[in-house]
């Protein structure tokens, strides 16, 4: 009964009776008896220490100028897949059931940077020394991952940002998060265009549970043009502030975690049937508190 929607359809920047910018909810149009669904991806960078567990190395074009997955099996083998990745398993789905994204939508990319992006190493390091060799793989990976990022804006994908770092907004200090943000525009903003969604790192608001503050920090971020602030919470909520331009949210984490709480047919039997999806005869056994 869900139809997958782009975050930035849902809200539009106009000006207001005052003069001033303010964000509006939008009224969407969907399919009789659909209801809207937005998905957000985090970390979609394929960092290193994933790497020994069995994720995907990078995203690749195939011979057919669709994306897969690149990566080696336990044995060093190349593995060439579109079953092996969230990004390649929702376009094939979509493929098969277009009916899903009656508008081109798929996915926002929440994005960090200290390990590159979509798996291709992007980054500059600060704490090692710098050499020209260095250089050139950084701009050769740069170069690399630009058709990547073409063809998943064409085929409805889009970008936000994770801050650089993946830094807690509610704790650092506004210079370490200026520093951050200007870092995240030069290495990832300049690959994947400008954007005015940001992913809160680890759920964490700057301005904590108040929403309605509008503390220095978030002044900055908002200054910087972002205008959805995302966190993670246990329904869909979102709140369009009142002194500022600007919209924050929260986002339901159907991952690992939530998979096994005792509070998961509460929060997400709307979606799916946990007990179809985890095979707990294979999984661990972290405490599931289902049964």
């Amino acid at each position: 009964g869900y139809v997958l929607v782009d975050i930035a359809d849902v809200w539009s920047e106009v000006t207001g009776e005052d003069g001033q910018p303010k964000m509006v909810r939008n009224t969407l149009y969907l399919p009789e008896g659909k209801k809207p669904l937005i998905f957000s991806y985090d970390d979609t960078n394929y960092y290193e220490y994933m790497l020994e567990n069995g994720f995907t190395y990078k995203l690749i074009l195939g011979e057919d100028g669709k994306i897969w997955s690149w990566g080696l099996d336990p044995e060093g083998n190349e593995v060439v897949s579109r079953d092996l990745d969230a990004i390649t398993i929702l376009d094939k789905f979509v493929e098969e059931h277009p009916d899903f994204s009656p508008f081109g939508a798929k996915a926002c990319l929440s994005l960090t940077g200290y390990e590159g992006i979509l798996g291709y190493r992007t980054q500059t390091d600060g704490d090692v020394e710098w050499t020209e060799e260095r250089e050139a793989f950084r701009q050769s990976e740069r170069e690399a991952v630009k058709p990547i990022i073409e063809e998943l804006r064409r085929t409805g994908w889009t970008f936000g940002s994770h801050t650089w770092g993946h830094i807690r907004l509610g704790t650092k200090s506004l210079e370490a998060i200026q520093a951050d943000t200007q870092r995240w525009f030069d290495e990832v903003g300049s690959l994947v265009g400008p954007t005015t969604i940001l992913f809160y790192p680890h759920g964490e608001r700057p301005d904590g549970d108040d929403w309605q503050k509008t503390g220095e920090v978030f002044q900055y971020l908002q200054s910087q043009g972002f205008r959805i602030f995302c966190s993670v919470g246990i329904e869909s909520f979102s709140y369009i502030k009142k002194d500022i331009s600007a919209v924050i949210c929260d986002r339901l984490h159907p991952d690992g975690t939530t998979l096994r709480s005792k509070y998961v047919d509460e929060r997400y039997g709307q979606f799916y049937d946990v007990r179809e999806i985890i095979d707990l005869d294979v999984r661990p056994d972290l405490g599931v508190g289902w049964s």
